[in-house]
């Protein structure tokens, strides 16, 4: 015996009605058949019928050349970890602090307590430290860090800017590490 058409309707669409407010969790662990390593396991969130990731465990790491500054990795690092999650636009902010947290701990320009030191300033500061066959002919951290500026004052989450600029960086430390430029905190400076 079958039940009446609309109640099998009713019962249908109060289904799916509950199926749209639902909320899971679902932990999904993989693991590599072929060298048995640790499992990687990702959080994924069901709302309603969307499916998000949530989560992973581990962490992504990133390999990061020596040359770059050691206390400062963290913000590049971030910069790539966001990029490849697909917050390319929050990678482009990362990348901009690295430069603009890098030029601060060189103390290069005074600053009064509390007061704001405009990005521009600290590149001007920080191209006099370099030597003059230096500056022509590997990339400014000002010039990147001025086309990472007008990319986040436009909200422009762009993927080729993020690589061309993230390689630039790299090959500016690199360029300072061959040439043995150290990086030395200006004596009276905060």
């Amino acid at each position: 015996m079958r039940p009446p058409a609309d109640l099998a309707q009713r019962f249908a669409a109060g289904l799916l009605q509950h199926s749209i407010k639902a909320r899971q969790l679902f932990l999904l662990p993989y693991q590599c058949q072929q060298c048995k390593g640790s499992p990687v396991s990702f959080l994924v969130r069901r709302t309603g019928l969307k499916l998000s990731l949530a989560g992973r465990d581990p962490l992504e790491t990133v390999e990061l050349p020596d040359s770059l500054p050691k206390e400062h990795r963290k913000y590049f690092s971030d910069a790539i970890v966001a990029h490849n999650a697909g917050q390319t636009l929050a990678g482009l902010f990362l990348l901009r602090t690295f430069i603009e947290q890098y030029w601060l701990s060189l103390g290069l320009t005074p600053r009064a307590r509390g007061a704001r030191i405009a990005g521009d300033e600290l590149g001007q500061a920080y191209n006099t430290t370099l030597p003059d066959d230096f500056r022509s002919r590997f990339p400014s951290l000002s010039e990147i860090f001025g086309k990472l500026s007008a990319a986040l004052h436009s909200a422009d989450a762009n993927d080729d800017l993020f690589d061309s600029t993230s390689a630039e960086i790299k090959e500016h430390f690199d360029a300072r590490r061959l040439f043995k430029l150290e990086a030395r905190r200006t004596p009276g400076t905060a």
